[in-house]
C-alpha cells in the first residue's frame, strides 16, 4: 500500500493520524474518494487549467558600471542599505561581496564587483502591477548616486 503525503503523516507526533490513514484511505487527501461519495471530475485534455508558474513574484535586473574601488563601492551600497532600513524596515546583510535584502513583498541583492553594481529585486504579487515605476525610480537614484560620486565611467567609443 503507498504511503500517503497528507498533512496528517508530515506533522511529528501524529502517530495515530497516520494509523488511521492507513486504515481509512478515502478519507484524507491524495487517497481518492470517501466510501459512498462520487470520484473526482476529470477534465477534458482541452480544458485543463493552464500550468503554474513556479515563480509569480516579478523581476527587476538593473546593472550599472562604476569607477568606484571597490571597498567605496561596497561603502555606498552599505549607506543605501542603512537609509532603506531605516525608511523602510528592510533586513539586509552582506555575503561577501553581495548584500542581500528582504521585507514583506520584496527581496533581492545587489553584487558589488571592481567595475559594476548588480542589482536584482523580486517583488511580491502586489507590488508587481507597479514594477515599472518601482524599476524606473530604482534606476534613476543608482544613476543619480554615482553621477554625484563621480564614478560613472566615460561612455564607450563605437567607431
Amino acid at each position: 500500500m503507498n504511503q500517503c503525503r497528507c498533512p496528517r503523516q508530515i506533522i511529528p507526533g501524529m502517530e495515530s493520524a497516520r494509523a488511521d490513514a492507513r486504515e481509512s484511505p478515502g478519507r484524507h487527501w491524495g487517497r481518492g474518494t470517501a466510501a459512498g461519495s462520487a470520484p473526482a471530475r476529470r477534465l477534458a485534455p482541452d480544458r485543463r487549467a493552464p500550468p503554474r508558474r513556479p515563480n509569480s513574484m516579478s523581476k527587476i535586473h538593473i546593472v550599472r558600471q562604476h569607477t568606484l574601488s571597490l571597498e567605496d563601492a561596497r561603502a555606498e551600497v552599505e549607506r543605501i542599505a542603512q537609509r532603506v532600513e531605516s525608511e523602510l524596515g528592510a533586513d539586509y546583510a552582506w555575503d561577501g561581496d553581495t548584500l542581500s535584502f528582504a521585507r514583506s513583498g520584496i527581496s533581492g541583492h545587489i553584487t558589488v564587483t571592481e567595475d559594476a553594481l548588480d542589482l536584482t529585486i523580486r517583488l511580491g504579487l502586489l507590488l508587481s502591477a507597479l514594477k515599472g515605476q518601482i524599476e524606473e525610480q530604482i534606476a534613476s537614484k543608482v544613476d543619480e548616486t554615482l553621477a554625484a560620486r563621480g564614478a560613472v565611467p566615460p561612455p564607450e567609443d563605437t567607431d
